[in-house]
């Protein structure tokens, strides 16, 4: 499950156990039926999730992924004003 997400990369919990430096194939829904394919380094594991970095996307992923970030920080700056 992702908890926060930048252009960066993602704070997740996973039921998994990962280890800080493992490389994977991450997919998840930002739209309906839009998915975000991308690579992720796990940099660094607490109880309470994991941070994450983007390692390897796609030209596809990226646009999707700016579209959905300015989406959400727009979203957040009209319900603070």
């Amino acid at each position: 499950m992702v908890l926060d997400m930048s252009d960066n990369g993602f704070s997740i919990i996973c039921t998994k156990e990962l280890s800080v430096g493992q490389v994977l194939q991450f997919r998840c829904e930002l739209y309906p039926g839009k998915y975000l394919d991308c690579k992720i380094e796990i940099r660094h594991v607490t109880e309470e999730g994991m941070g994450t970095k983007i390692v390897e996307i796609d030209e596809k992923g990226m646009n999707l992924c700016q579209s959905y970030l300015q989406e959400q920080y727009s979203d957040k700056l009209n319900k603070s004003g």
